[in-house]
């Protein structure tokens, strides 16, 4: 992902002096990133799975599901919480099993079979049964790129001292999210919270975006990329969730894991944007972000 150059004036000799620490991305690069789509693929090749959706919030569950469907992923199975749990207008494309002790194995063995999986959105509390179930996706699967987000970043807080990670995993916290993953009680400037958030990523191997009004892309060997396509509007319930679809949805069709954040982070701030111009930013929510996908992949692709 090459930087964005833009002639300010600067002399040629003064520049090649300064330390840049963020890079805004090129908008032609990211584009290039999608996915081809081959004639004989197979629905299985891009199957995701969700470990999501308390009773309390299995609207977030079903933003992650259906935005990872609305992204190109093949199949979308979720397992949730115990509950009863309120599935009317649930999509019919989105298979769900509920999570239960007699299931553990088959969950860990649709997990391996998985091409990628998302787990927290909604999750709720962390039972001792979602701890046995996390603990060993966590542990056990190794090959198989995670997305970690909302309340999934809890147990991931919970363990993150005790096991070695690698960059299969990308957590995907917004601000407070990240403070408590730093152990932080007061906000900090900019200047001093990002290092601590690029230090976190290095130190645990893995990759972090840090959501807000400019998410930033951490990864423990390329530069930290900041983002700035997003609209105000975009700061409403869930749109955390929808960017985990995405992305689970673009790591399931076999995209690296630094290019699919790269890129679910842009298609989900374009998707944003055009929400807000057409809803405006005070009407917008977060499925409309969704709703607005198929335009912007569209506009990506060249067709019209």
């Amino acid at each position: 992902m090459t930087a964005l150059n833009v002639d300010i004036g600067i002399e040629k000799r003064y520049l090649n002096k300064i330390r840049t620490s963020y890079y805004l991305p090129n908008e032609d690069d990211i584009k290039k990133l999608l996915p081809k789509i081959k004639n004989n693929r197979h629905k299985y090749e891009m199957s995701v799975i969700g470990i999501a959706g308390c009773k309390k919030y299995i609207g977030a569950a079903k933003l992650s599901c259906l935005s990872a469907l609305r992204s190109g992923a093949g199949i979308v199975k979720l397992f949730y919480p115990k509950q009863d749990a309120y599935f009317d207008n649930f999509p019919y494309e989105i298979i769900k099993e509920e999570i239960t002790k007699n299931n553990i194995e088959k969950i860990m063995k649709d997990c391996q079979l998985a091409k990628s999986i998302f787990i927290g959105p909604g999750l709720g509390e962390m039972t001792p049964l979602l701890k046995i179930i996390l603990k060993k996706v966590l542990l056990k699967i190794k090959d198989i790129p995670i997305v970690i987000d909302a309340d999934g970043l809890t147990y991931f807080n919970m363990i993150k001292k005790k096991m070695t990670f690698n960059t299969n995993i990308i957590l995907t916290p917004h601000k407070k999210e990240m403070m408590r993953l730093l152990n932080l009680k007061d906000h900090l400037s900019d200047s001093l919270f990002l290092p601590l958030c690029d230090d976190f990523c290095k130190h645990h191997n893995i990759l972090l975006i840090l959501k807000g009004a400019i998410t930033y892309l951490f990864h423990p060997q390329h530069d930290t990329l900041a983002f700035n396509f997003a609209d105000p509007g975009m700061a409403t319930a869930g749109t955390g969730d929808v960017l985990t679809g995405i992305i689970a949805s673009l790591l399931a069709q076999k995209t690296s894991l630094y290019k699919a954040a790269i890129l679910g982070i842009y298609l989900h701030s374009k998707a944003g944007k055009l929400a807000a111009e057409i809803k405006t930013p005070y009407c917008m929510i977060a499925s409309d972000i969704i709703n607005y996908l198929p335009d912007i992949f569209k506009k990506i692709n060249n067709i019209f």
